[in-house]
Order: structure tokens, then sequence, then C-alpha cells
């Protein structure tokens, strides 16, 4: 099985608490997208699987709101 990780991993201390309060979220990956877009997705287990959750998909604006001093 190969690893379908990708992006870079987000400290739990590190995730905002509006995603952590809206979503629920555990873990959280950043993948950069062209035009300074940025996915964020989960990786949760159902059932004993693990499966992708996107969570946000937001624009360079929103991400340094959220991530204030983070420099990608």
């Amino acid at each position: 099985m190969t690893d379908c990780l990708h992006g870079e991993v987000v400290r739990k201390s590190a995730i905002p608490a509006v995603l952590r309060d809206q979503y629920g979220l555990e873990n959280l990956y950043v993948e950069d997208l062209p035009n300074f877009w940025r996915l964020l997705y989960s990786i949760v287990k159902r059932q004993g699987e693990r499966e992708i959750v996107l969570v946000e998909m937001v624009d360079h604006r929103t991400y340094s709101r959220w991530f204030p001093g983070r420099r990608r």
C-alpha cells in the first residue's frame, strides 16, 4: 500500500480553532494549489478504513488569517 498523504502536516496545536470547532478536526494537511490557493484536508477512519475529507479550499488572505506568521 502506498502512502496517500501529500502536503504539509499541521501540528495539532496549530489547527485554527475555527476549523477545530466547526469540523472536530484531529489532524490537518495543507496542499498548495496554483494561484496561491490552499487545499485543507483531514484523514479519518470509518469502519476501519482511512478516508480523505476535504475540509476547505481557501485563498491566500484566508489562509494567512487562519495561520498568522506561517511562511509557505
